[in-house]
């Protein structure tokens, strides 16, 4: 399950209960699809909240191509992604590497274990364009 909260230039996706990267995936296309999208500068995913985990590769993937095609309208966005140290957050670094294994966007993205070191990842990495 999912939820997006947007908040000026920023997006809050978060992901809690039992999920998947085919949920995560469709968090994206929602997310993309929003007009609000142009403008965002970061996004948080915030999976402090799943229950459950499983990374699908082919999900990878799909994220990978729609970020390819939403960074020309927004190539600046930088991702902080809030992943808890158990065995659910070790099924989320999967599915983050199988999409950092197929990604050509190459946005920064931070792996971090709190809200408060997720904002200040934001604000110690500059945004891309």
């Amino acid at each position: 399950m999912y939820e997006l909260t947007w908040s000026g230039r920023q997006l809050i996706r978060r992901i809690y209960g039992p999920s998947s990267s085919t949920e995560y995936a469709a968090s994206v296309v929602e997310a993309q699809s929003d007009p609000r999208h142009d403008g965002i500068r970061d996004v948080i995913a915030d999976f402090r909240d799943c229950t459950s985990y499983e990374p699908v590769a082919r999900s990878g993937e799909e994220i990978a191509i729609r970020d390819a095609g939403a960074s020309w309208s927004n190539g600046g966005i930088r991702v902080a992604m809030i992943v808890p140290d158990n065995p659910v957050g070790k099924k989320i670094h999967e599915a983050i590497r199988i999409y950092q294994a197929v990604n050509v966007v190459h946005r920064p993205i931070g792996v971090v274990d709190s809200m408060e070191a997720a904002l200040v990842w934001l604000r110690d990495h500059p945004h891309g364009r």
